[in-house]
């Protein structure tokens, strides 16, 4: 029989609504976030549940009901089907009762020892015969009530401090007053205090004789009735404390009378204790709880009554004890059961979460259960987590009643070993908490739900659970929108997961209501345990130490192995070298996981076996465990391919004893190896290369772990572990995928796709995709298409491009002939989307062709009926001109998004809060294709709208539109960067970099290549402003993302990785690491050639920017041949793009034949380099005049080069004009923009020095050099590496200015400290620097000339150096 939705310990009973109403007040000691919830019981009256805190074990719960009226016949009525219902341990009853007088006070209560019913047996006419029969309570709760203290543990309670004052107290008061001469009690103070009933206090005073009536004059009977009180009590009142000596309160244990009738005859007393003596109490119900108890002897319940004292069974009595009583009674009773109710642990409801926790170690434990965090060897380590337990303390602590977020990060980061310590800190405070247990009943939401108390459940390896967790989110979120439902209960749901990629992204896009709710919870991305070094050396030395104590070995700290690997990051490796260190095994980063493989395969003691032993823990691994004996004798024969031995089931049996856990009655026979890393590793090594000779296994291995008719949930995990492990080494894991591939097609491609969605953050690296993808385009059919497109594959992703284009192309084949309107529709829609996926797989002749047949689909029914299908023929115009960009066809493409654009406009003007995203995205679209035509400042204005326009729409849906506004934010920052407007672009990039890094943290399948243009074009931006480290920190990211894409997807991704690589040469080339900017963007050119090779229009361009910069690095290098061959290609690339597009690529070509100037005049072919360097002065003034802010800073470098070129023609005059203008247009950019222009500044500044000192103009050009040696000295001190060698050169200048003025012992000084500065840069790279080390040597030697200065020993050494160096 399935368990009620709602359990409880202990079923407590009111007679009365306010007995009800004061026992819904109890709040000490509930669980903390916890509150009364009410529900309809099955007899359709108000029960409440709450849980209350235990001194151990998991909270108490408690049901309070009301009756549906007073006597004992309405309390079983009420009692019985909530016992049967709830199952409780208990059954009670809390309340008001008749208390013996002179034996019990007003507000104490009566814990009932015995039940019994008073008023039934025979009547006579002058008696009654009882026939009496009680219902005992257990003698140990007898005992413990009778010691229990019940005034020590509410002396501090508010309620308890305002117990009534009895009317008789505050008679004899004022009696008191008034025979104290007290004229009028009623005047003083304390009046309102002491008798708070003054007039029901006087008026009985009155009748009784004791004041006259009408006045306050004390009679001789008042006299007569306060004396005694005063002798006794010293002229003083008893005081009114429950603590105090005369009328405390007080917990009596003794009998309880249950009569039909309520009595007001206090002659009762004496009629009762004939029968029991001992009788304190008397009411009207709780003896059929005894009764019922008896009764129903199966449901094996206790029962405890206790009820607080409202009156004495007199006649008139008042009930301004009532209240008191009935709260007296529910705290203690409450207080009572929550120390001595023993509870039981209710099957699926108490045992639906888990600690996290395993038993205890055997006592020599692999290495694989030291490392395994769920046995807490190490400690947890708080330090690095002090962010995310914020984090998790505010998200539990506030907000909806109802919540999900997801942490996620990759395997090893310390995701489990965080929850549990989260989960251990919430019991601590009350709640439920836990990782959900295997084999739940399916509403176990439901369950834990109805308990009323703050829970926590943890659902780790979430990804591998999508369709149960979209059947639980969904229920959940009925929980979430239902407005009061629970409003002081805490529900929360952690789901662990190895990223938060494909699966998450198609989990949202599953249900919309569901992607609302969960979008705005965003996903959390667990950062390294340890950031730096030092911080993984505390880590690793409490690891060691624990693992060394566990070992019962000694540990010395001593000097470690290098932290810095990036592998390092997970706390795992850290883990696994304090392991090896405490162990004495030789490791580095990148063979530690074979080093602990190894120690894990020696604690197997197999021998001769060690193969097949390996063999069974990997396909254990794979299959997620071998669940019984039979399963894995049967697994070990068939990958063995030999029957079983006494050897073999000795070694099946070990391994069942290393790896079982322990005390788990449902553990499986043979676990997945864990932790997860090291199972893959395992995996891998069994599909890889044979560890011995012997070892090779036969080549349908994995079809003998998995045949044709295993089960799907098996399957699915292998394809998992495979699909992370291909991550890390894709043609091991290859083989075997395809192979568990080629079995059932239809269930295995599903159970592909989910493994695909579930691989998580690293799915774009997993060949899962591709071989999925293989096989569907061998076998798969229009059926199994369209189920896989209904299953739900993401977009945009990248691991499954490929099966989306393929799901695509089939769905559109498979479109009957028609020439109805409705299915044109369809087949323009599939073309369109087609295009679009083809495209993003780089395959962009057949995504133009797809492209074009939509639009002439569209065109042809949007001229049937233009009102239904112009927005389909704007939508594909858009794609078509995207398309055609791609393709280098840019007049074309222009042409096709600026039609897009006008009919957008249109439907916008009608529809605007339909088509006014459709019109945002043309706009933006026309933006780009704007700027690749050169038409800079139309592209502005377009991009503007754009982003006007997405800003608006994000404001109201941001979960729809924000990635749409980070891209064209991002596109805004090129447009303006292209102008010139650095500060506003760089704004714009930063915004879009911070967009796109949340949604890739929630969706990185999806938008890791967006965040990885952002980063680039934010390196170019930051490049420009100067900030010349955080340029390189973001293009090394764009290039890490990139590359890791084009690995899987080169025809998609090699444009972009190649860009990336182009500018990370520049950067790195800018900081003066010229060998690796050389590498850089050789690589670029390399993949530009390529790629020119297929598609000329399309990348033509960039080959040629390309190796314009491979000229200038390899110039840089001192390879001057190598560097004039690649400049003049890539003058002859845009000499003739600039000729078909004069717009668009003249900038282009001013920058190159710039370069082509430089080179040819190190060449020594200054005619040659003069006129190469004037043509692009020409162009850049053009340029300049129509957008100064953008390309002055152009026209300064290539006047500055002109100025050179002149000077060593001789043509002073005009060199010093040219250096002039440099030196001023530098000047004043430099004083907008210092960090980006300051070293522009310096180097015109040093050519101007010289060409004044041509001049004659000796103090002049000292001044200039003097102030360039400035500049660059701290530009040298910031970075050396890069602006050393001119710094160098600019002292060189400087010495030579001094030695003219006839300053030579400072010259001398300037020259030694020139030729120390370059002397590392020359040691390094001789061919860079030989002619600048040469003319500083020079130059001393000339110094030196006269005899009277002899050569320093620093320039000896260097003329040494020289020498030998370069032959000469």
């Amino acid at each position: 029989m399935s368990a009620s939705p709602h359990q409880a310990d202990a079923v407590i009973l009111t007679a009365i609504t306010l007995e009800y109403q004061q026992a819904l007040k109890v709040d000490a000691g509930a669980v903390p976030g916890s509150a009364w919830e009410e529900v309809t019981g099955p007899n359709g009256l108000p029960v409440a549940f709450r849980s209350f805190a235990r001194k151990a074990g998991r909270p108490l719960r408690v049901a309070v009901t009301l009756a549906g009226d007073m006597g004992a016949v309405a309390a079983s009525n009420a009692l019985l089907p909530l016992a049967m219902a709830y199952k409780p341990r208990c059954v009670a009853m809390c309340g008001v009762c008749a208390g013996r007088p002179g034996k019990t006070n007003l507000g104490d209560v009566v814990a009932a020892e015995r039940l019994f019913f008073h008023d039934t047996g025979k009547r006579l006419p002058g008696e009654v015969q009882q026939d009496l029969k009680t219902y005992n309570l257990r003698d140990d709760w007898k005992v413990r009530l009778e010691s229990f203290g019940f005034a020590l543990r509410f002396r501090d309670e508010a309620w308890w401090k305002q117990r009534p004052i009895p009317y008789e107290w505050q008679e004899n008061w004022v009696l008191l007053k008034l025979a104290q001469g007290i004229t009028d009690p009623s005047a003083l103070p304390e009046s309102a205090e002491f008798c708070p009933q003054w007039g029901k206090v006087i008026d009985s005073l009155w009748q009784a004789g004791h004041v006259e009536h009408g006045t306050l004059t004390l009679t001789d009977a008042g006299r007569k009735s306060i004396r005694p009180v005063m002798i006794k009590h010293r002229n003083q009142l008893p005081g009114l404390s429950p603590e105090g000596k005369v009328l405390p309160f007080k917990v009596h244990v003794a009998p309880m009378g249950s009569g039909s009738q309520v009595v007001e005859d206090e002659k009762v007393w004496s009629f009762i204790s004939e029968y029991l003596r001992k009788t304190l109490g008397l009411e009207m119900e709780a003896a059929a709880l005894g009764a019922l108890v008896h009764a129903q002897r199966d449901l094996r319940l206790d029962a405890l009554v206790m009820k607080g004292v409202m009156d004495f069974a007199n006649h008139g009595r008042d009930d301004q004890f009532k209240e008191f009583a009935a709260r007296a009674s529910a705290e203690c009773l409450i207080a009572f059961l929550r120390e001595h109710l023993e509870v039981e642990v209710v099957p699926r409801v108490d045992d639906l979460l888990l600690s996290g926790t395993e038993g205890e170690l055997s006592e020599k434990p692999p290495p694989s259960a030291l490392l395994n965090t769920r046995y807490e060897v190490v400690p947890f380590h708080m330090g690095g987590r002090e962010k995310v337990f914020a984090e998790l303390e505010r998200w539990c602590g506030s907000g909806p009643s109802v919540a999900v977020r997801l942490l996620h990060a990759a395997g090893g980061s310390g995701k489990t070993r965080l929850a549990m310590e989260w989960i251990r800190r919430l019991r601590e405070q009350g709640w439920t908490a836990g990782f959900l247990a295997k084999g739940v009943p399916e509403d176990w939401f439901e369950r834990l739900w109805s308990r009323g108390q703050p829970a926590l459940v943890v659902l780790d390896y979430a990804e591998s659970r999508s369709e149960e967790l979209r059947q639980v989110l969904q229920r959940m979120h009925r929980y979430a929108v239902q407005e009061g439902t629970g409003a002081m209960r805490r529900m929360r749901v952690l789901l662990l997961a190895r990223g938060a990629g494909d699966w998450w992204t198609a989990l949202l896009k599953a249900n919309s209501e569901l992607e609302a709710w969960l979008g705005a919870m965003l996903p959390y991305e667990l950062g390294p345990l340890a950031e730096n070094e030092a911080d993984r050396e505390k880590v690793f030395h409490e690891a060691a130490e624990r693992f060394a104590s566990r070992q019962g070995k000694g540990y010395e700290r001593r000097a470690l192995p290098r932290l810095s690997d990036r592998r390092f990051e997970r706390v795992l490796y850290l883990h696994m070298a304090a392991l090896a260190a405490v162990e004495g095994l030789e490791f580095e980063a990148r063979t530690l996981m074979e080093v602990i493989l190894n120690h894990e395969e020696r604690f197997w003691a197999a021998g001769a076996w060690e193969s097949d032993a390996r063999q069974w823990v990997a396909a254990a691994t794979l299959r997620g465990g071998l669940e019984t004996r039979e399963v894995a004798r049967r697994v070990a024969q068939d990958v063995s391919g030999r029957p079983t031995s006494d050897e073999s089931e000795k070694l099946l049996h070990r391994l069942h004893e290393i790896y079982h856990r322990a005390g788990d009655e449902s553990a499986v026979f043979l676990p997945s190896l864990e932790p997860d890393l090291l199972g893959e590793a395992m995996v891998l090594r069994v599909a890889g290369s044979p560890v011995r000779a012997g070892d090779a296994l036969p080549s349908d291995w994995i079809d003998r772990v998995l045949p044709v008719n295993e089960a799907q949930g098996a399957v699915k995990h292998a394809l998992e572990v495979l699909g992370r492990a291909s991550a890390r080494e894709p043609e091991v894991a290859r083989q075997w995928i395809r192979q568990i591939l080629a079995g059932p097609l239809r269930p295995r491609a599903h159970l592909a796709l989910q493994a695909a969605l579930a691989v998580g953050q690293r799915t774009a690296l997993s060949v899962l995709g591709d071989e999925l993808a293989a096989r569907l385009e061998s076998a798969g059919n229009v059926e199994l298409a369209s189920e896989l497109e209904s299953a739900g594959i993401p977009h945009p992703t990248v691991s499954l491009r490929r099966v989306a284009e393929w799901t695509a192309r089939i769905l559109l084949e498979a479109l009957p002939a028609t020439d109805e309107p409705e299915g044109l529709a369809k087949r323009a829609l599939r073309l369109h989307n087609l295009g679009v996926t083809l495209s993003g797989l780089g395959r962009r002749e057949e995504a133009l062709k797809a492209a074009e047949q939509a639009v002439e689909t569209c065109g042809a029914l949007a001229q049937r009926h233009p009102e239904v299908f112009q927005p389909y023929l704007a939508m594909s115009l858009n794609s078509l001109g995207n398309m055609l960009s791609e393709l280098g066809r840019r007049e074309e493409a222009l042409n096709a998004t600026e039609q897009a654009v006008e009919m957008y406009r249109a439907l916008a003007q009608r529809h605007p809060e339909v088509f006014q995203p459709d019109l945002a995205m043309s706009l933006n679209s026309l933006g780009n294709r704007l700027s690749e035509l050169g038409r800079t400042e139309e592209a502005l204005n377009a991009t503007e709208q754009a982003v006007e326009m997405y800003r608006a729409l994000a404001q109201r849906h941001p979960e729809a539109f924000q990635p749409a506004l980070a891209m064209s934010l991002n596109n805004l920052g090129a447009t303006l960067s292209g102008l010139g407007r650095r500060e506003e672009a760089l704004k714009a990039a930063e915004q879009a970099i911070e967009m796109y890094g949340v949604l890739a943290q929630r969706h990185p399948e999806a938008f890791q290549p967006d965040l990885a243009m952002s980063l680039h074009n934010l390196g170019a931006m930051l490049s420009d402003l100067g900030q010349s480290k955080d340029a390189l920190k973001a293009t090394e990211q764009a290039v890490e993302m990139y590359g890791a894409l084009a690995q899987r997807h080169p025809e998609a991704f090699q444009p972009d990785l190649a860009m990336s690589l182009h500018n990370l040469g520049n950067r790195l080339s800018g900081l003066g690491r010229r060998e690796e900017a050389l590498k850089a963007t050789e690589q670029a050119v390399e993949l530009r050639r390529a790629l020119a090779q297929r598609h000329p229009e399309a990348f033509q361009p960039d080959l040629a920017m390309s190796l314009n910069s491979l000229g200038a690095t390899l110039s840089g290098l001192g390879r001057r041949e190598e560097a004039l061959k690649a400049m003049e290609q890539a003058v002859e690339m845009y000499g003739a793009l600039a000729q078909r597009n004069p717009e668009a690529f003249q900038l282009y070509l001013a920058m190159s034949l710039h370069n082509l100037g430089v080179m040819l005049s190190e060449l020594g072919q200054r005619e040659e380099a003069l006129k190469a360097t004037e043509q692009a002065v020409e162009m850049y003034r053009a340029l300049a005049q129509r957008h100064p802010e953008a390309f002055q800073p152009y026209l300064a470098m290539c006047l500055r080069s002109l100025g050179k070129m002149l000077s060593g023609l001789g043509r002073r005059e005009e060199a010093l004009k040219a250096a002039e203008q440099a030196v001023e247009m530098y000047g004043v950019l430099a004083r907008r923009h210092p960090e980006a222009f300051q070293h522009d500044l310096a180097m015109s500044l040093h050519n101007l020095g010289i060409m004044l000192s041509d001049l004659g103009q000796g103090k002049e050009a000292l001044k200039a050099t003097e102030h360039a040696v400035e500049l660059l000295r701290a530009l040298a001190q910031r970075n050396p590496e890069a602006f050393q060698p001119d710094l160098a050169m600019s002292l060189n200048s400087l010495g030579n200015r001094l030695s003219e003025l006839g300053r030579r012992e400072e010259a001398l000084a300037v020259f030694e400290e020139a030729v120390s500065k370059l002397r590392s840069f020359f040691e390094q790279t001789p061919s860079a620097f030989d002619r600048n080390m040469h003319r500083m040597l020079t130059s001393v030697k000339n110094l030196c000339a006269d005899g009277q200065h002899p050569l320093p020993p620093v320039v000896q050494e260097c003329q040494a150096l020289f020498e030998r160096l370069t032959k000469r």
